[in-house]
C-alpha cells in the first residue's frame, strides 16, 4: 500500500544519507507501465518537487508496453533530467 511503501522510501533515503553524508535520490524504475502518472519526484515528505529537489524518484516504466523496443516518455524525462544535473 502506499503508506508502507511511503514509509519505507523515507527509512531506505535515511539510511543512505547517513551513509554516504550527503543528500541522495532513490529511484524507484518499473520496466513498463499502465499507470497514469508514469514518473514522479518527491521530497521525504512525497511532496511534488523539482529533479534537483527530490529524494525519491518513482519512474513506473521505462519501456513502452506496446514497443517494448522504444524507452517510455517517463524514462526520457529522467534520463534528461540526470543529464542535466551531472
Amino acid at each position: 500500500n502506499e503508506e508502507h511503501f511511503a514509509d519505507s522510501a523515507r527509512l531506505k533515503v535515511g539510511k543512505l544519507r547517513a551513509y554516504h553524508g550527503t543528500p541522495v535520490k532513490l529511484i524507484y524504475l518499473n520496466l513498463v507501465t499502465s499507470q497514469p502518472r508514469p514518473h514522479g519526484y518527491y521530497d521525504c515528505d512525497f511532496r511534488q518537487v523539482s529533479f534537483a529537489e527530490s529524494s525519491i524518484v518513482v519512474i513506473q516504466g521505462a519501456l513502452q508496453r506496446r514497443i517494448p523496443n522504444a524507452y517510455h516518455q517517463a524514462f526520457i524525462y529522467l534520463l534528461h533530467d540526470l543529464s542535466s544535473v551531472l
